[in-house]
Parts: structure tokens; sequence; C-alpha cells
């Protein structure tokens, strides 16, 4: 499935951003580009991210209040 249109990334690219080391939204945005356009992926992105690494997703609001 697309998280990012802009960037045209799917979840499978986060997870194997993940398999890769990615562990926060900062690095997949640095990384991949993730939120970076328009930002509508952003909180859908953190949420894939957190799912696969079994994170809380109250680091995303942490992410996004920062």
């Amino acid at each position: 499935m697309y998280i990012c249109i802009c960037r045209g990334i799917t979840d499978q690219d986060i997870k194997d951003a993940a398999d890769q080391g990615i562990t926060s939204i900062q690095e997949l945005s640095q990384s991949m580009g993730v939120g970076e356009d328009c930002g509508a992926c952003h909180g859908h992105a953190c949420q894939v991210l957190a799912a696969i690494s079994q994170r809380s997703t109250t680091l995303c609001a942490e992410a996004q209040a920062a």
C-alpha cells in the first residue's frame, strides 16, 4: 500500500528501511523523504514504522510535536 504518494513510498519500503536500521520517523524522513513534501503521510508512516518495530505510537505524537 502506498504511504507517501508524493515520493511513491509503500509500506514495504518502510519495512525494508526498518530492516536496514531505521528506527524513527526522523530517520525515515531523512533517508527517504517521507513527509517532506505535503506532509499528509507523516502520521501514517510513523504508525507503520511503530507497528513494524513494535514501538508505541506515542513516539509518533512526540515526533509531530517536536
